[in-house]
């Protein structure tokens, strides 16, 4: 299940728990919607997705 956006709030913020964030990395490995919205929301240009793993 895809993460809501005050949850990807909380991830580009590091105030999830650890095993939550590797869960959403995990997620996002595979989910190019949130992949990209997770770059929008940080201010990245989503084309750079294919060449960065997110660690924010």
């Amino acid at each position: 299940m895809c993460p809501d956006e005050m949850e990807l709030s909380r991830f580009l913020a590091r105030s999830l728990p650890g095993a939550r964030t590797r869960a959403l990395e995990d997620h996002f490995d595979l989910c190019r919607d949130c992949r990209q919205l997770v770059f929008a929301l940080a201010g990245l240009d989503p084309a750079l997705e294919t060449l960065v793993r997110l660690d924010v």
